[in-house]
């Protein structure tokens, strides 16, 4: 109900908030003893604090009367949605996988998987930024076709404002940025971060595409690109053990 309805002054207080209080519950129970527990107690805190602030703030309330009828119409559209997602993390998890078999020496798998790390912090925090307000704000304009692309042509200029320099003046700093945050050794993933950053950067434009093709109804368009992008992980590595 929050999300859907641009709430996001009342989100950003029930985050914050239990945020504070998550750390202040794990800390009690670390000076108490309770070794690790206290992080078990740190999430079970941050879940029940933020689910009582959603619950204060929502004036939606669950009932026990069930309507199956909205889920059956909309069955079709989120095996779409969730085969798009499987086959994202596949793609991901395969590419690791393949580069530890045909890479065994060196270990280029943890210098990738350093490499994608902090590529990854730039662009979560970018794409949760965005999908907080923009898929809603495309759901509000889909009666208007001329409105909604106005407001993805300028949230499209907003995303690239902030996307592309954050995440190429990352690549840019990163030779200096990696040894002073996990050291030296991790140096020769600087090449891999500065290739995934300049990559990311158009990524965040496909990202919020994604979410305008979901908002349309055409997923088939993002779920072809997952496929194509396992196809060409899967037959450039055939190549190469072939050779």
């Amino acid at each position: 109900y929050l999300y859907k309805h641009l709430m996001v002054r009342e989100r950003t207080i029930s985050q914050v908030s239990s945020s504070l209080i998550s750390s202040a519950i794990g800390l009690m129970a670390a000076f108490m003893g309770a070794g690790y527990w206290s992080l078990v107690a740190m999430d079970m805190g941050y879940k029940v604090s933020i689910s009582f602030f959603y619950w204060s703030y929502s004036p939606w309330r669950p009932t026990f009367e069930f309507d199956l009828r909205p889920a059956f119409s909309l069955f079709k559209f989120s095996c779409k949605i969730l085969l798009t997602n499987l086959l994202t993390t596949l793609n991901a998890q395969v590419l690791q996988a393949l580069l530890g078999h045909f890479f065994p020496r060196g270990n280029v798998v943890g210098q990738y998987s350093q490499a994608n790390k902090w590529s990854l912090m730039g662009t979560n925090m970018l794409t949760g930024m965005i999908s907080n307000v923009g898929q809603p704000v495309l759901v509000k304009s889909t009666d208007d076709a001329d409105r909604q692309v106005r407001v993805f042509r300028k949230m499209l200029r907003f995303t690239s404002f902030l996307a592309f320099p954050a995440l190429w003046g990352l690549g840019l700093i990163a030779p200096e940025f990696i040894p002073l945050a996990i050291g030296d050794k991790w140096l020769p993933c600087v090449p891999l971060l500065q290739v995934i950053c300049f990559a990311a950067g158009a990524g965040m434009i496909g990202f919020f595409a994604n979410q305008l093709n979901t908002v349309v109804g055409c997923v088939f368009f993002t779920l072809g690109i997952a496929l194509l992008v396992g196809s060409i992980i899967l037959v450039s590595e055939k190549d190469k053990e072939d050779k």
